[in-house]
């Protein structure tokens, strides 16, 4: 009504479209509610970090740098905030699949790998919290995704997850399953999708990164008590980039790492614009 005033009474318009001259100038007048400032605060700080990112972050990226400094947001709010300013990310790999099909091949496998940072590489601040998400997901019968595919839903016979962090250039960060008996990959795939959303969504816990965190310490404590083992360590990071320093403050900063943290990483990092999915199947299997 205010944008056509210029043309129209407002008496006229009010009773064209059944509503009180009262209610439109009550409208006009109120101020703006506490929801909407924050609203136009949080499309403010979106938009400066869509230009940081040259115009190509999406809302999961964005989400995650916005929770990495503290600010409590869903990600559907920021969906929402940048469709309202018209600001969209660029993707530019989108579900990309690979089909591997052997006669050497007996048991079925789904995988998926995301462009992820190093050490050296990329958004290198995730790459202790990527550890423990990779451990979180994938890293033993205790995991999210063991738990839930083979234990609870037994879909697979096998799941899980990896990522090394000491590649001189940017790493992946991968997904795997191998489905039960009777179960395609169509349906396995979703199940993955499933916990990985529900993940993203949900966040994780502290208590989980707390007891998670300390099991690699451990891990790390008892490789250093072999000769072998240490040596292995340390000769690995001195090719790829990281120092002897490195490799002694790697439990501390394993140690350091929060839930905030590890659920930034996962919202950076697992999305599908930066993977590809691969399916190795036995010969004439589709």
């Amino acid at each position: 009504m205010t944008a056509n005033q210029a043309d129209y009474s407002i008496q006229m318009m009010s009773r064209s479209l059944g509503v009180s001259r009262s209610g439109f100038y009550a409208h006009t007048c109120r101020r703006p509610s506490a929801r909407a400032i924050a609203d136009a605060v949080l499309a403010s700080r979106i938009e400066k970090i869509h230009k940081a990112s040259k115009e190509t972050y999406g809302a999961p990226r964005i989400h995650a740098a916005l929770t990495e400094e503290g600010t409590s947001i869903g990600r559907k709010r920021v969906e929402r905030l940048m469709k309202a300013n018209g600001l969209r990310g660029v993707s530019r790999r989108k579900f990309i699949s690979t089909i591997v099909r052997d006669e050497r091949v007996r048991q079925a496998e789904w995988s998926r790998t995301h462009l992820a940072p190093s050490y050296n590489a990329g958004e290198s601040e995730y790459a202790y919290a990527l550890q423990v998400l990779a451990d979180l997901l994938g890293g033993g019968s205790t995991s999210r995704l063991y738990r839930a595919l083979v234990i609870d839903q037994k879909v697979a016979v096998s799941a899980g997850a990896w990522y090394s962090p000491t590649n001189l250039y940017l790493s992946q960060f991968g997904l795997y399953a191998s489905p039960a008996p009777g179960v395609d990959l169509v349906r396995l795939e979703a199940a993955v999708n499933t916990e990985i959303a529900a993940l993203l969504d949900e966040g994780v816990s502290d208590d989980e990164v707390t007891r998670i965190t300390a099991r690699m310490v451990r891990g790390a404590i008892y490789a250093r008590e072999s000769l072998g083992t240490a040596a292995r360590i340390f000769g690995a990071a001195l090719t790829s980039g990281t120092s002897v320093e490195d490799v002694e403050a790697w439990p501390a900063r394993i140690a350091a790492v929060t839930a905030t943290q590890v659920i930034a990483a996962a919202r950076a990092i697992l999305i599908p614009e930066t993977s590809v999915t691969g399916l190795l199947l036995p010969a004439g299997e589709d």
